[in-house]
């Protein structure tokens, strides 16, 4: 059966990304099973790791596709890991980061750098979980906690926007090669 350039081209990127999947998953498990909360005990702060493939795929691939790899890859990990509680709570704040990235795309490299789009992310990421507490317990008293969550928000935005500054070069040539022949 021969096949054509386009269905060629689709096959790769359909591999490719789920390749990025698997590694966007793989991450979160090593962040599941990393103690974090025994150096920084605080409810709903992770490292993000995940975000660093989501982020690349966003930049330098498609934001459709690292709007799909973040959505299966949070389906995944909720299912395996956590609950439906802790489910809304990560769409919500994978909803609000891909919305901060939205936001960012026309600014980067002109004004933001990836240290600076993952650190709104992770401020975003963190508005959406406030949300998902408000709209779980229907109260505004989490509020007081967004403080702290920014505070988190900067230091592992911070942390995953350097892993991405050294990542983000090998990661980019997947997009530059990965679809020729």
């Amino acid at each position: 059966m021969q096949t054509t350039p386009q269905g060629n081209t689709a096959i790769r990127r359909l591999c490719r990304n789920a390749a990025l999947l698997v590694l966007a998953f793989a991450l979160s498990l090593v962040e599941h099973l990393l103690p974090l909360s025994l150096i920084l005990p605080l409810p709903g702060v992770k490292l993000g790791l995940a975000n660093v493939v989501i982020t690349v795929v966003f930049f330098y691939g498609s934001p459709l596709d690292a709007a799909i790899i973040s959505a299966v890859r949070i389906g995944l990990s909720a299912l395996l890991f956590g609950s439906p509680v802790s489910l809304l709570f990560s769409a919500l704040g994978g909803l609000f980061a891909y919305l901060v990235l939205c936001l960012c795309r026309p600014l980067s490299g002109r004004l933001f750098s990836f240290v600076g789009i993952s650190v709104l992310a992770a401020t975003g990421h963190h508005l959406g979980q406030i949300l998902a507490a408000w709209i779980l317990f229907d109260s505004g008293v989490f509020l007081t906690y967004l403080p702290v969550l920014l505070v988190a928000g900067i230091v592992t935005g911070g942390l995953t926007g350097l892993l991405l500054n050294l990542s983000a070069p090998q990661l980019q040539k997947l997009f530059k090669t990965g679809l020729k022949q």
